[in-house]
């Protein structure tokens, strides 16, 4: 009976951490200050920012644009899928593949793809070494050459435009009449408690 009752817990502990969603919050803070925190918790904000920024979207708010010759909420979200792409592959030292599948994907996929890729770009950071930190570049190919550039451009470049376009969607979620929860405190990086 012991047994069973030691399995039913963990089945059912395993069966609750899988329904709480990665970003929610920001979580816990690094406990030391190493190059690879500081790009991991940014990565994670952009998470916990995304998450929020998404949470609860209706289709009026993904067919939303500010203006005829603006993008959508949709073609911002299927920009912050490439840019997610873009993170992930800096940080695992790959080649950076862009693709347009996203367009065809449901808002529901296409925003778990990209939690996802956030989600391991951010577990990937915290795991590099110094000297696979020092030779990160963003790596791509353009007209069949190997373009590449420095961590620097990776911080000014998708990490920063992530925010950026993050912030755009909570714009257009006000504009299109369903505010962001007014319970996120993005300095915390949590949801509190109303």
């Amino acid at each position: 009976m012991h047994h069973q009752l030691l399995i039913v817990f963990f089945l059912g502990s395993f069966w609750l951490r899988a329904q709480i969603p990665e970003f929610v919050s920001i979580g816990d803070p690094p406990q030391e200050v190493t190059s690879q925190n500081i790009i991991a918790h940014a990565i994670r904000g952009i998470g916990f920012r995304y998450y929020w920024a998404t949470q609860g979207l209706r289709q009026q708010d993904l067919n939303f644009k500010p203006s005829t010759k603006a993008r959508s909420s949709r073609e911002t979200l299927e920009h912050l899928y490439g840019l997610s792409i873009m993170i992930h592959s800096t940080v695992s030292n790959q080649m950076i593949k862009r693709t347009n599948q996203q367009k065809e994907w449901t808002f529901e996929l296409l925003r778990q793809n990209t939690l996802d890729l956030i989600q391991q770009a951010s577990t990937r950071a915290m795991e590099l070494s110094d000297a696979e930190l020092q030779a990160l570049s963003i790596r791509f190919y353009s007209s069949d050459e190997e373009i590449r550039y420095p961590i620097w451009n990776f911080i000014q470049g998708p990490l920063a435009d992530a925010q950026y376009h993050i912030g755009q969607l909570v714009s257009f979620r006000r504009s299109s009449g369903n505010p962001i929860d007014p319970n996120v405190n993005v300095f915390l990086g949590l949801r509190q408690l109303p």
